[in-house]
């Protein structure tokens, strides 16, 4: 949530998937590529997101 009850974590957790996740999955499939971005859909406005990210790896 928001307020007094937002996780301590959430900006270590961002950072680490930025930083390590990310990098690594790209070098795994370094041809991955987005379907339709069209077909995205998103949600949510204070943790907005993807609710699908269609690839091609």
């Amino acid at each position: 949530g928001n307020g007094p009850h937002h996780c301590a974590g959430a900006h270590l957790s961002r950072r680490t998937v930025g930083a390590i996740l990310l990098p690594m999955l790209f070098e795994r499939f370094p041809r991955m590529e987005l379907v339709d971005a069209a077909s995205v859909r998103w949600h949510g406005f204070g943790f907005r997101g993807p609710l699908n990210l269609p690839v091609r790896l």
